[in-house]
């Protein structure tokens, strides 16, 4: 249990000084793709600030906040209070990120220039990866000079990691 508190107390360092430095970054003052890179990854650090504060048993005590309120020594939680502003609820369904699908008819020249997503979460132990593309042209063969379209597509994958991961092929009985 003091293992885990401490190790809270040190991703909510972690987690604030990368805060800290983003907030601060001069391109988010200026219009451009680094300013939007930059507000994204601050939205997911506030997201990442509240996955860490669900995970937060609240027995290292209270603080005296203001207005007489006791907030949690780790994560600031606000002690009796239901906050309705996370981003991610508490109870129920967790969705993070949007169903992406290609996005356009026309065939592109290489597959770099159609990506639409190619991301990926690690979360409880399992890693998932969404990669989509728009259709785009490919030398498949390297000694031919025909090019081959490649039609659109949506790949979600879903791996289980750790210790206890089934090896390939076997069945997880997780459903």
């Amino acid at each position: 249990m003091k293992n885990t508190t401490n190790a809270l107390k040190r991703e909510f360092k972690r987690l604030f000084r990368s805060m800290d430095f983003v907030s601060r970054h001069p391109a988010l003052n200026r219009r451009g793709k680094e300013g939007e890179r930059l507000a994204e990854v601050y939205q997911q650090f506030g997201q990442l600030g509240e996955f860490l504060a669900l995970q937060c048993p609240h027995r290292s005590g209270w603080r005296r906040a203001r207005e007489g309120k006791l907030a949690c020594k780790v994560c600031g939680l606000l002690r009796g209070v239901h906050e309705q502003w996370l981003l991610l609820p508490r109870q129920g369904r967790k969705v993070i990120g949007w169903k992406a699908v290609p996005n356009s008819k026309e065939t592109f020249a290489n597959k770099k220039a159609t990506t639409v997503v190619h991301d990926t979460i690690q979360f409880h132990g399992a890693t998932v990866t969404a990669d989509v593309h728009n259709s785009y042209r490919s030398k498949l063969f390297r000694r031919s000079k025909l090019d081959i379209a490649v039609a659109a597509e949506r790949i979600v994958r879903v791996e289980r990691t750790g210790s206890n991961a089934p090896s390939a092929g076997a069945k997880c009985g997780c459903g």
